[in-house]
């Protein structure tokens, strides 16, 4: 199809057409000229060339039925805008109540933690205090039976374990004399002296009051004696606390074979009763004692 816009839209009937977007008469002017006219072209071209702006828009707008109505609905772009605010701010206040609430969780992991921190120690705490006297941190009497008395032991075992109890001579003495703390400095030094005396194997455990058991695995009659004779003399030489000074009795027994450890303690404990009433500061096993 040949020939302007304009011309079709007349043809058509097009009077009311509405074209969406930007338009303008930005045509230039032109022309036909039949072959035997050719020679009016350059005229016709110098012509045009001194038409002004203002006159070409008149030839235009008298021969192009075409109008230019700037309708722009400032409503509709305000409302579009509007939603494009709302958008926004919503999306805005989801960010911000995202990092808030990570915020509060990540303070809420933290107390989390601190708090399983706290648990586990605590559980620490108790399981120490459940196996170990809180004066001596040696291990306690409950301890000891759960894991020498009360469990199944191997009777058949043939190697050599004595037990040791042991007794602070006159400690309620000290107590009398020098008061209760005093007496309980005196006790958390002389677990300290054990435990750096002892083997690494060897078991510690503060049976009640002033009396202690040693039980230990792989010793024979003798040099468990022997054992006991070095803490004797450890303990003769330490200085305490407020000049106190003190010695110590022991009964010590070596397991037998088929017998039972609970056995073997009650054998220690009535030696330990013979060294104090020999006159204390000595040891005693199953058939004599052993002045020190």
């Amino acid at each position: 199809m040949r020939g302007s816009a304009s011309t079709y839209i007349k043809q058509r009937g097009l009077t009311e057409l509405k074209i969406a977007g930007w338009g303008g008469p930005a045509d230039e002017l032109r022309y036909g000229i039949t072959q035997e006219l050719q020679h009016l072209i350059p005229r016709l071209n110098y012509a045009l060339r001194g038409i002004s702006e203002q006159q070409r828009l008149a030839i235009y707008n008298k021969w192009n039925n075409v109008s230019v109505v700037e309708d722009i609905d400032y409503q509709v772009a305000i409302q579009i805008l509007g939603i494009l605010a709302a958008i926004i701010f919503v999306l805005m206040l989801r960010n911000y109540n995202i990092k808030i609430y990570s915020q509060a969780l990540e303070v809420k992991n933290k107390q989390l933690e601190e708090l399983r921190g706290n648990l586990e120690r605590k559980n620490q705490q108790l399981d120490f205090l459940s196996a170990h006297d809180p004066l001596t941190k040696l291990y306690n009497r409950h301890y000891f039976n759960s894991q020498y008395i009360d469990k199944k032991q191997d009777e058949n075992n043939v190697e050599p374990m004595c037990l040791i109890i042991m007794d602070v001579d006159y400690f309620k003495l000290i107590n009398d004399n020098f008061g209760h703390n005093t007496g309980d400095i005196v006790l958390a030094k002389l677990a300290e002296l054990l435990i750096n005396t002892v083997r690494g194997s060897d078991v510690v455990t503060r049976w009640g009051g002033e009396e202690f058991i040693i039980l230990c695995p792989k010793l024979a009659l003798q040099s468990a004696c022997e054992l006991c004779q070095r803490l004797a003399i450890q303990i003769q030489q330490t200085q305490f606390t407020d000049g106190v000074k003190i010695t110590c009795s022991f009964g010590v027994a070596q397991r037998e074979a088929n017998e039972s450890i609970l056995m073997c303690l009650d054998r220690a404990d009535k030696a330990l009763y013979r060294a104090k009433d020999g006159g204390r500061n000595q040891t005693c096993i199953d058939t004599k004692a052993v002045d020190f």
